[in-house]
């Protein structure tokens, strides 16, 4: 399970076959960082599969999943992308793209079975592929003198921030990477002691 800070994905691709009813069901999951990249593996896909006649997708971006999208490239409405994208949810995945390369294999299989099998072969791509957790973080610098330096840095590591320092003349510059929950509380600690004088964005 993923905590407030952090997400689950998955490392590189995998992909799994799933048959039913002589039709087969190729499905390939895929690490993606936005909708260009998303849009690249379907093209490739396509092009090597060029004579398969339906490839359903779904995708899920961003930290909480907040851009997605599923289509059933063809299939009957809801048949394919809603099923695939369901296996992405179960799993509790985001920045991953599911797409499955069907051939049919000459008897109907009538739509429940048909999106059952696409819930199938993409839950077994998923499965086969290594998750692992990032972390959701905020920047930003602090502006601080000599004599309050170890307390800006006890403070940040404290926190579990990490730090990127910066000497001039007469003040420090300090970057500070923190999970985002915690970057307001940590300013707030941060602008109550002396010779924090300011920070940027």
């Amino acid at each position: 399970m993923s905590g407030p800070d952090s997400y689950m994905t998955i490392v590189d691709a995998s992909a799994d076959v799933f048959t039913q009813m002589r039709s087969r069901f190729m499905a390939f999951a895929y690490p993606v960082d936005d909708e260009a990249q998303v849009g690249l593996m379907l093209k490739s896909l396509r092009k090597k599969y060029h004579d398969a006649r339906h490839i359903p997708y779904a995708f899920r971006l961003g930290p909480a999943g907040q851009t997605w999208r599923a289509s059933d490239d063809g299939e009957p409405s809801g048949t394919g992308g809603k099923p695939i994208y369901g296996a992405i949810l179960s799993a509790e995945l985001t920045d991953v793209l599911v797409a499955v390369v069907r051939y049919y294999g000459g008897t109907p299989l009538g739509a429940a079975n048909l999106g059952r099998a696409y819930a199938q072969a993409a839950r077994q791509a998923l499965e086969r592929a290594k998750v692992m957790t990032k972390e959701e973080t905020k920047k930003f610098t602090v502006i601080t003198t000599y004599p309050a330096l170890d307390y800006v840095m006890r403070t940040v590591r404290a926190s579990g921030g990490k730090t990127s320092i910066e000497y001039r003349d007469a003040e420090i510059l300090i970057e500070i990477s923190i999970g985002k929950s915690k970057a307001e509380d940590l300013k707030k600690t941060l602008t109550s002691q002396q010779g924090v004088k300011d920070f940027c964005p």
